[in-house]
């Protein structure tokens, strides 16, 4: 019976952390639109609408380091290496 519960109660707070997570980044999405929108975030604090405190992540842009030039660097570490085993 405890463990019957237990796996009820661990779903139960799954479910609700994807809800919170769900409402979450659509308040990001929204408060994004609006700024794309032109209304300022002071505006939008005015109206009742504050900034989310979750922001959209954005990821970087990196140059990309072609794969050639690091995998035999990285084969040369290891086998010079010494052994501890023996």
């Amino acid at each position: 019976m405890r463990d019957e519960t237990a796996r009820e109660l661990a779903d139960l707070q799954a479910r609700i952390a994807e809800r919170i997570a769900t409402a979450e980044r659509e308040d990001v999405r929204a408060y994004s639109a609006a700024l794309s929108a032109g209304w300022s975030a002071d505006e939008l604090r005015k109206i009742g609408f504050a900034e989310p405190d979750k922001k959209a992540r954005t990821r970087r842009r990196s140059t990309r380091k072609p794969a050639s030039s690091s995998a035999p660097a990285a084969a040369d570490d290891a086998s010079s290496e010494p052994s501890t085993e023996g």
